[in-house]
C-alpha cells in the first residue's frame, strides 16, 4: 500500500505490557527482541533499554518550558529548542548529513507564505544523521515537528504533549541506536532524524523537505512519524510520493492548542513505552534484510 497510518490507540495493545514483540519475547527479563541471530538480539535489546524515562522527562521539562515561548514557527523561543536540540545530537556524537553545511536546513518565509502561511519569518528544518553499515543509500527517517503556536494574550501554549512529546522521542531514540552503533551494532540502513518546522501552520517544514530532498525520495524507505504521544486520551508530505508512513499518535485531548498543554500532565511510563515501541519498528525497518515492497495499491 502507499502509506502506512497507525494511530497510536490502535496498536497501544502492543505496548501496555511493556514493549514490543517483533520476534521473541523473553518473558523473565521483560527484554523484546527483533528479527535476526542473537548478537542482533542482544544488541537490541541494549539500545532498547537506553530510552529511559529519566531522560524524556529532563528533555521536554526544557523544549516545553515557558523560556522556548510556545516555539511558534521561526520565533526567538523555536530557536532556542532547536540550539537545545542540536546540542544533544552534538554530545552524543551524531552530526548532520554530508550534504549540509549544519543540522539545519532552511525553510525560507517566500515557501511558506506563498502556501498560506500569512507573515512567517525564515525557519528551519534540523536534520541528524547516522549512517546505514550495509545500506547508507537506504534511509529511514523519522519525524516529528518541534514547532507549537507561541504566546497568546500573554500566555504561553507550552506545546507539552503537540509535539514536545514527539521531539523528545525522536532524540531518545537517536541516542537508542547511537549506542547500537558505538558497541559495533550500527543499524544497516541510514537513520535520518528529522525535526520539521512550519507545522501548525500548515506542514511547511515537511513539505519542504519533501520539494527540496537532502538524500532521494526513492531512496526512502519509510517516515515514522510522531505527534503527540505523551497521553493516553500522517504526514502526506511523504505519502504523495509513494513513501510509506507509520503516523503514531494519540489523539486529540483537552488541552490540544490551549496553554494547558503542560509537562505536568504527560504521563511518563507511557511515553517511554511508546518511544519504544517506535524504536522497535524503526530497528526492524532499518536491519531486515530486504527492503518493505510498496504494492501501489
Amino acid at each position: 500500500m502507499k502509506k502506512l497510518l497507525l494511530p497510536l490507540f490502535s496498536v497501544i495493545l502492543l505496548i501496555s505490557c511493556g514493549g514490543l514483540k517483533t520476534s521473541t519475547e523473553n518473558q523473565n527479563s521483560g527484554q523484546y527482541s527483533s528479527s535476526g541471530n542473537l548478537k542482533s538480539e542482544k544488541a537490541f535489546n541494549k539500545a532498547y533499554q537506553r530510552i529511559k524515562l529519566k531522560d524524556l522527562k529532563k528533555n521536554l521539562y526544557v523544549i516545553a518550558s515557558d523560556e522556548m515561548e510556545g516555539r511558534d514557527t521561526g520565533s526567538r523561543g523555536q530557536k532556542k529548542a532547536g540550539e537545545y536540540i542540536i546540542k544533544f545530537y552534538k554530545d552524543l556524537g551524531i552530526s548532520f548529513p554530508k550534504k549540509l553545511t549544519s543540522y539545519y536546513q532552511k525553510v525560507p518565509s517566500s515557501y511558506m507564505n506563498k502556501m498560506g502561511g500569512g507573515n512567517l519569518p525564515d525557519s528551519e528544518n534540523i536534520l541528524a544523521f547516522i549512517e546505514g553499515t550495509e545500506k547508507p543509500e537506504e534511509i529511514i527517517v523519522i519525524s516529528a515537528h518541534y514547532d507549537h503556536v507561541g504566546t497568546k494574550n500573554g500566555e504561553v501554549y507550552n506545546g507539552a504533549d503537540d509535539d514536545g512529546s514527539g521531539t523528545v522521542a525522536v532524540m531518545q531514540i537517536a541516542k537508542a541506536f547511537q549506542s547500537a552503533k558505538k558497541a559495533g551494532n550500527g543499524p544497516k540502513r541510514s537513520i535520518l532524524f528529522l525535526h520539521v518546522t512550519g507545522e501548525e501552520h500548515g506542514l511547511f517544514g515537511s513539505s519542504y523537505y519533501s520539494d527540496n530532498p537532502v538524500f532521494p525520495l526513492e531512496n526512502t524507505v519509510a517516515d515514522l512519524n510522531i505527534d503527540m504521544i505523551g497521553r493516553d486520551d500522517a504526514h502526506y508530505n511523504f505519502a504523495k510520493h509513494g513513501i510509506p508512513v507509520a503516523f503514531f499518535f494519540d489523539g486529540i485531548h483537552e488541552d490540544y492548542h490551549r496553554p494547558t498543554d503542560d509537562v505536568e500532565k504527560i504521563d511518563f511510563p507511557l511515553l517511554q513505552k511508546r518511544t519504544q515501541l517506535v524504536f522497535a519498528t524503526a530497528w526492524e525497518l532499518a536491519n531486515r534484510e530486504a527492503r518493505i515492497v510498496v504494492d501501489k495499491k
